[in-house]
């Protein structure tokens, strides 16, 4: 799957991702649009939260780090 490649792409390299990659990614694992504020836009699945935000459509690194561990997590700690 597509969605597998980008997941090892972005893990092996969380710098310059891109919003729509992140986003791709989360609908992908049904994580679901919780709320927004702002430029923050906050994603769940079951009990975990994950925080990302558009700037000039990119994601920061540390919020690229946190999505690729919530992924982890979901998947059994791969």
């Amino acid at each position: 799957m597509k969605e597998d490649k980008l997941f090892n792409k972005i893990k092996n390299n969380p710098q310059n991702i891109k919003f729509k990659e992140i986003k791709t990614l989360l609908n992908h694992y049904k994580f679901t649009l919780e709320r927004q504020k702002g430029s923050h836009q906050i994603y769940k699945r079951e009990n975990i939260l994950v925080n990302i935000q558009n700037i000039k459509g990119e994601i920061k690194p540390y919020q690229v780090k946190q999505v690729i561990l919530a992924i982890e997590e979901l998947l059994g700690g791969v």
